[in-house]
């Protein structure tokens, strides 16, 4: 493959997120320190997809001896690279569909599909850190089409300084195209629905997506304080359903209406708990503390124990899920957080 063509095969595949990023973000770049801005031309241009200037330009502006001290695939970035950039709830915005973002899928499978056949999905909704040293940060919509394709695909990306300020605003493409599809679409010629079957979120980001306080707020039941610690004994309280959700009969508990009610989305059975997070990173990670540092003496941990539980953990570094985003470390004596989970 000669020089042209690589340069080509580049400009396809690599495309810069650089137009999600407001005028007042200035991020400047690791390797180049570039200053990546959006402007006004970039905002305004459409979803008609246009090649990058690397692929369809006919004059060769790079020499051969340019190309050859290319090291990386940044330096091709010189090109602009359209999308449908809106602003709204306060950062910059971009929705690709639901039906878009699983073109490829369909096509691959429209001919097993039965006449009115109902698609079952998953949203997810998450925040995103992007930088140590900003607090820029996606937060991105994903879903996955169960029994279909196994990995979920983004259908909604927004990005500013702080989550969303409007949950209504933020959620409104999809809430309008999931009320389209929920009545009937074609596939080929054969009509199908869709429903929506859960909501995967974290702590935060679910108490953000369903209007609601965050789990340190204030509950039905009234805490009682023993031993240094806040419980609640209480074993008959009332539950939360759906219906006094829809119906925002605790107005303590609730911020604004979710706009997931509108396409049948109940706000309590579809959004299941975490389990990485209450069991994982909240049980399991309590009692390893306690039994490394904070409890009592006769159920800590000897120094011989933490060897070898140590040991075991450096021998599974090899075996890591790669995609696990929590790193194995070795637990140390007077650790006050797990560290091998956190």
């Amino acid at each position: 493959m000669d020089r042209r063509s690589l340069r080509k095969q580049a400009g396809k595949r690599v495309s810069s997120f650089r137009a999600f990023f407001p005028d007042e973000m200035q991020i400047t770049g690791a390797a180049e320190n570039d200053t990546m801005n959006i402007s006004e031309e970039d905002q305004n241009q459409g979803d008609e997809g246009q090649t990058s200037q690397i692929c369809d330009s006919e004059d060769d502006s790079q020499s051969d001896d340019d190309i050859e001290n290319v090291f990386d695939a940044r330096t091709l970035l010189n090109t602009t690279t359209s999308y449908s950039i809106q602003v709204v709830a306060g950062g910059t915005y971009h929705y690709v569909g639901i039906l878009k973002a699983f073109a490829k899928s369909m096509k691959r499978i429209w001919f097993h599909i039965p006449d009115r056949h109902e698609f079952k999905l998953q949203l997810h909704v998450d925040g995103l850190p992007l930088f140590n040293s900003s607090s820029v940060q996606f937060w991105p919509i994903l879903d996955l089409l169960q029994g279909v394709v196994k990995k979920p695909v983004v259908i909604a990306l927004f990005c500013c300084v702080s989550k969303p300020s409007c949950l209504a605003a933020y959620l409104k493409d999809v809430v309008s195209e999931l009320q389209e599809l929920s009545k009937a679409f074609v596939i080929k010629g054969k009509q199908c629905f869709l429903k929506v079957t859960s909501v995967i979120c974290d702590s935060s980001a679910k108490a953000f997506i369903k209007g609601a306080k965050g789990h340190t707020g204030y509950c039905v039941q009234t805490g009682v304080y023993l031993k240094h610690r806040m419980t609640f004994p209480e074993v008959n309280s009332p539950l939360q359903t759906d219906h006094s959700f829809e119906m925002m009969s605790d107005e303590d508990h609730l911020v604004t209406k979710s706009p997931l009610t509108d396409v049948g989305i109940s706000i309590v059975s579809c959004f299941p708990h975490n389990y990485m997070q209450l069991v994982c990173l909240g049980v399991v990670r309590r009692l390893l503390d306690l039994w490394i540092a904070s409890g009592p003496l006769l159920c800590r941990l000897s120094s011989h124990q933490m060897e070898l539980i140590s040991s075991a953990l450096v021998d599974l570094r090899g075996f890591r899920v790669q995609t696990a985003d929590k790193n194995i470390t070795i637990i140390h004596k007077k650790s006050t957080l797990l560290q091998s989970i956190s």
